[in-house]
């Protein structure tokens, strides 16, 4: 008797989001780090490691906001509600990786570019929950996908 395996579409779905959350954010974390790294010990050699570190986040937020609202949640909201939202997740995302890279560099006296790994890994598992909960959340996106299949 072949047994057929059934698998729960809402399963599928993270599954995918979860994979492009992860190529997103590799992608995201390659600006932050070799922009960070080439601030740091080519353009800006004299000027605070921190300040530094905050100016790479801003530039790999940029691209991380877009990239993931339209592929990783498709989401096809439009409006000053859901970049709030986004900001403030990202904020409390920076806010923690900054915080955390201050701690390293500062006090422990961890090697810098190490602990931009680190606090990286952190950062992305708290954006992938707090955006899945709140900046995109799933009830706003089946909305927008019931809207799509009205037309």
């Amino acid at each position: 008797m072949i047994q057929r395996v059934v698998h729960h579409p809402l399963t599928r779905r993270e599954g995918k989001s979860l994979v492009k959350f992860v190529l997103v954010g590799g992608m995201s974390f390659c600006i932050h780090f070799f922009g960070y790294l080439l601030m740091s010990r080519l353009l800006f050699p004299e000027v605070n490691r921190i300040l530094i570190n905050v100016a790479a986040i801003c530039f790999s937020v940029s691209f991380n906001y877009f990239a993931h609202r339209g592929w990783t949640y498709g989401s096809k909201e439009r409006g000053v509600a859901q970049i709030a939202r986004y900001l403030l997740v990202i904020a409390t995302a920076g806010i923690l990786q900054t915080t955390l890279f201050y701690i390293g560099f500062e006090r422990l006296h961890l090697y810098d570019l190490f602990i931009t790994i680190v606090v990286a890994g952190i950062s992305a598992v708290f954006s992938f929950i707090a955006h899945r909960l709140f900046t995109f959340p799933q009830r706003a996106r089946d909305a927008e996908e019931g809207e799509r299949n009205r037309v």
